[in-house]
């Protein structure tokens, strides 16, 4: 039974919520407008009031799944130091996207065309930051910013192949693990920095 729209903000935030449960189980294919409304048990004209369409509810929903993405970064001064950070940060993101691969998708797709949102740009600057502070303690091969370039590139790179191994059943945490050090023994040139703990 459809309901009427009385709790607009409800509704519109079960539309989300359905979209975002939709679009990590069965992607794109599957978080259709006919399935997303049935599961909030509204009419497709409610999707069409608070969203405009599907894309606009589907790209809402990558938004939001940015911003859990967002979240997996650990500012140096919370973690106990900028190494330990890079390395909490690195493995929440990898955990995500193993339990999370479509979202993921939908997520590096936003990032190939362009589309940073702006929780995702904070982040970028707070990893400048933290390996700023880094930099004070460790010798660099390169400057914070190409440094904060190179490791961001590399864990979407490294999330992206997590995406696909979990999509093929295959999971290898190790893997995701043993990139990032791989990252940072080529990046920090200091003789301060034991595997697995800050300098």
């Amino acid at each position: 039974m459809s309901r009427t729209a009385n709790n607009g903000s409800n509704v519109r935030a079960e539309l989300l919520d359905a979209a975002i449960d939709l679009l990590r189980s069965k992607g794109t294919t599957g978080a259709t407008a006919r399935a997303i409304c049935s599961r909030v048990g509204v009419g497709p004209p409610a999707l069409y009031h608070h969203y405009g369409n599907l894309e606009r509810l589907h790209h809402a929903a990558v938004a939001a799944a940015f911003e859990q993405v967002v979240a997996c970064y650990e500012p140096a001064a919370r973690a106990g130091g900028p190494l330990r950070s890079l390395r909490t940060s690195w493995s929440m993101l990898m955990r995500f996207t193993r339990e999370n691969p479509k979202m993921f998708g939908l997520v590096n797709q936003q990032v190939v065309q362009g589309k940073m949102p702006a929780g995702t740009r904070r982040a970028f600057h707070q990893l400048v930051s933290d390996l700023t502070e880094l930099s004070t303690t460790e010798e660099l091969r390169y400057d914070p910013l190409t440094m904060a370039k190179i490791l961001w590139s590399g864990g979407m790179g490294a999330a992206g192949f997590i995406a696909g191994e979990s999509l093929a059943g295959r999971d290898e945490p190790a893997l995701a693990e043993a990139m990032l050090e791989t990252l940072l023994a080529s990046l920090v040139t200091g003789k301060t920095m034991p595997s697995g703990m800050d300098g």
